[in-house]
């Protein structure tokens, strides 16, 4: 089965980093999503889609990097940093 659509692994990003905890926690808690994505799109061994449409893996992630700097700006200050290490992290 090809993996499809970027709204799971951002919804799990912003729930983790708007929700409780340390910020060491909610850090951790992203490097956990960001791997369960990594695997899953060596599991998907090339077939990605986004939105029903065949796409590579650069343009997925890419689709969920723009995602989360939408996320960025409307979430408060003190979780943009867990933001920005998911981003760093799908470069």
């Amino acid at each position: 089965m090809p993996l499809d659509d970027i709204d799971r692994y951002a919804l799990d990003i912003e729930k983790v980093v708007t929700g409780a905890g340390s910020a060491s926690e909610r850090s951790s808690a992203v490097d956990m999503v960001i791997d369960d994505l990594m695997t899953d799109l060596a599991l998907a061994d090339g077939h990605v889609r986004l939105h029903g449409a065949p796409a590579t893996r650069n343009e997925y992630l890419m689709a969920l990097r723009k995602r989360l700097d939408r996320l960025r700006g409307i979430v408060d200050v003190q979780a943009r940093p867990a933001i920005d290490q998911a981003v760093a992290r799908l470069n």
